[in-house]
């Protein structure tokens, strides 16, 4: 067999191989959005069911179990969605059309309103480009970020701004918010699957930053952290080509 004949055999058995696995995550995350969700609901169903029949007749301890039991449910509940949208980003090939940056964030904005009212916040953006982009891969990054600022804020009320640059043929955007802030050593680890630096008292799946690394590198780009060099919080910045 000569050399560019053998080459092209480990390809073509390596491209198999990928369709398979992304065969099998389809496959799981099916599983995840439709199998489990049915069985998920009958235990929490059945929890509140119990603990509001059981009102007045537990101690303290018990009520202790219940109410755990009650928030790893509702937790899952969570987690199941994000597990289907982690896998469908990183499987399914996204649909580019001309997107108008500015109306996707602010389209996000209004999604979290209630969130952002209630706290006092503020996400302030100008001049975002129109590029061709997918519109769909792109909401979910933003409001992954936009979200977790929300939810990882300080004392003072959170505040968001957006910018963006031209630089190299790639839009350069970055999502600065004034929060509590990443430890240095936890600015790649956030990134992964259920890679949680703060306490789980918050609620989440701990899919949004992988999901937001999975989008931006499916449209051909990157995405990082940096602590904030002043002020406090955290900067969030990625990249996708200026033409695709």
């Amino acid at each position: 067999m000569t050399p560019w004949k053998e080459k092209t055999g480990v390809l073509e058995a390596r491209i198999s191989e990928l369709e398979r696995e992304n065969v099998a995550l389809k496959g799981f995350a099916w599983a995840a959005s439709h199998d489990l969700k049915e069985p998920l609901r009958g235990i929490t169903l059945n929890l509140e069911l119990l603990e509001n029949s059981a009102e007045g007749k537990l101690d303290a301890k018990e009520k202790k179990y219940l109410r755990f039991a009650l928030t790893s449910a509702h937790l899952m509940s969570t987690v199941l969605p994000a597990v289907e949208h982690f896998v469908r980003v990183q499987t399914e090939e996204p649909v580019l059309s001309d997107v108008d940056c500015e109306a996707v964030v602010n389209n996000v904005t209004l999604l979290l309103r209630s969130s952002i009212a209630e706290c006092g916040g503020s996400v302030t953006w100008n001049g975002l480009p129109r590029m061709r982009c997918s519109e769909t891969l792109l909401t979910h990054v933003f409001l992954n970020l936009i979200d977790n600022a929300i939810k990882y804020r300080s004392e003072d009320p959170p505040q968001v701004i957006i910018q963006s640059k031209l630089d190299g043929g790639y839009w350069f955007f970055s999502v600065a918010d004034n929060g509590t802030g990443i430890d240095s050593k936890y600015l790649e680890y956030i990134f992964e699957p259920f890679g949680r630096v703060q306490p789980r008292r918050k609620s989440g799946s701990g899919i949004g930053l992988a999901l937001c690394r999975a989008a931006v590198e499916r449209l051909g780009g990157r995405i990082w952290a940096e602590a904030a060099t002043s002020g406090g919080g955290s900067i969030f910045r990625f990249t996708l080509p200026a033409e695709t």
